[in-house]
């Protein structure tokens, strides 16, 4: 999850509002796309309260509020947004949160989608359909827990279900001795990417049978829209062996891959975000932070796919191109660093080689009193370790860059030399500017891919800093 992705996750949690606040306050710079002509109306929150409110098929009540909670943005070819929906139902004496998505289509692709939609299987839900068309703006609504392709969404519908499947992988619970609770049953969105995954935490009850003793149990349920989970699940299972058996980091226990429903389960960890107290100004954790990577590349990754430094080139000439797309201006600009970028390459550096977590930064890490646990390895491989110190430096000087924290420069210091103490190694200093170079570099496209207010001042600001570092 990228920097520019946490907004849905913080703000469905309600955390972190500042960082909210400034990515998404003020009007949307919101380009004029001739193939997806409606894409104003539908970026309008105002009138996704009007549509729902009026529409003969929605008996939604009383709308208090209506947000966009993430944005997904292909020129000429379609956008994907999100809203949260809080409204007083005409069922319910207390507002309930809806979410749901609208998929906007160029006018070639729209009868298909409709057309697929019209075939699927939908779960019900009271009071609203399960999709929705909207033919003049050429979108669907889906409707939460339906979404295109995140089948594995549905179960949250069922409490029965659920029950069975923390019967089949919860080994502290067998269900000869426990009888766990599908009346208490609460599913809780953590976060939500429609048509990509969603990340879901289950709690209930457990009661043994013998004793009356009663238990909280708490797992957390990741959905995806491919089949990804069944590699995550082999490598959570090893890293959570070797860390269990050493004073290494902590990782969810995984707990069972169901490949039918395509859903990842595994042991929610106690703990608070890394953000949170790096915002409230506890900086001492990236030294935690720091500790914590450091064994984490150490552990054996004969197992991962390998990553060469040629397919981080080629990611970053993907993002050359996705900026001059949609904002010729930076063109130039953008050229001039990922030439840099190739001749920092071309130079002969090369970086340690090991398990690499592929998305590491604030947001994967969790503080556990004297440590850090570190989650999420969608992304994991075998390359150059210093990919993951530069990506979590990157996050940082954004941080600072955007006023949300201070002295940035002091923290990667410190995070920096923490690494290289654990790890006995020298750092090579063209190293740590191609990979910090480089994890700026690829977060410059988040503010437009979320159509962010403000997203080319945003934009330039990150390719100015990314420019400093590959010139220091």
């Amino acid at each position: 999850m990228s920097y520019y992705a946490i907004t849905a996750y913080w703000h469905m949690t309600g955390s972190i509002s500042t960082v909210h606040e400034y990515l998404t306050s003020g009007c949307r710079e919101i380009p004029n796309d001739p193939d997806l002509p409606e894409l104003k109306r539908l970026l309008d929150p105002g009138l996704i309260w009007k549509l729902l409110e009026s529409h003969p098929q929605c008996a939604i009540g009383k709308i208090q509020s209506c947000e966009i909670t993430y944005i997904r943005y292909k020129p000429s070819t379609n956008c994907l947004i999100a809203y949260r929906v809080i409204a007083q139902g005409p069922r319910s004496e207390k507002p309930e949160e809806i979410i749901l998505y609208a998929k906007l289509h160029t006018v070639d692709d729209y009868e298909l989608a409709v057309a697929k939609s019209q075939q699927a299987r939908w779960t019900a839900i009271p009071d609203l359909p399960s999709v929705l068309r909207l033919d003049d703006e050429k979108a669907l609504l889906y409707f939460y827990p339906n979404d295109c392709l995140i089948d594995g969404l549905r179960i949250i519908s069922n409490p029965k279900k659920i029950q069975r499947l923390l019967y089949e992988h919860c080994r502290d619970f067998p269900q000869e001795q426990w009888r766990i609770s599908d009346s208490k049953l609460k599913v809780s969105t953590i976060r939500y990417k429609p048509e990509r995954r969603a990340v879901l935490r289950v709690d209930t009850r457990a009661i043994h049978k013998s004793s009356g003793e009663k238990r909280r149990l708490s797992v957390y349920m990741r959905a995806y829209a491919d089949d990804r989970g069944s590699r995550i699940f082999g490598i959570q299972d090893e890293l959570f062996r070797a860390m269990e058996s050493a004073s290494g980091p902590s990782v969810p226990r995984p707990l069972g891959y169901i490949p039918e429903r395509r859903l990842l389960l595994m042991e929610t960890l106690s703990g608070e975000p890394m953000l949170d107290r790096l915002l409230a100004g506890n900086h001492k954790d990236v030294t935690k932070a720091a500790i914590a990577i450091s064994r984490l590349h150490q552990n054996d990754s004969s197992t991962l796919l390998r990553l060469m430094p040629d397919s981080i080139l080629a990611d970053a000439s993907s993002t050359e191109q996705s900026l001059c797309q949609v904002a010729p201006e930076f063109s130039e600009q953008a050229g001039r660093i990922t030439g840099h970028l190739a001749a920092l390459r071309k130079a002969g550096i090369s970086g340690n080689l090991g398990f690499v977590h592929g998305d590491f930064y604030y947001g994967q890490v969790i503080i556990q009193d004297d440590k850090a646990a570190i989650i999420d390895f969608d992304r994991s491989y075998f390359g150059e370790t210093e990919a993951d110190t530069g990506n979590f430096c990157a996050h940082l000087r954004l941080l600072g860059l955007f006023g949300l924290i201070k002295d940035h420069a002091e923290l990667e210091d410190v995070f920096s030399e923490t690494y290289r103490d654990c790890m006995v190694a020298n750092e090579d200093g063209n190293l740590r500017r191609f990979y910090l170079a480089i994890g700026l570099f690829q977060l410059s496209v988040g503010p437009f891919r979320r159509l962010d207010s403000g997203w080319k001042q945003k934009t330039k600001a990150i390719l100015d800093e990314c420019q400093r570092v590959l010139q220091s």
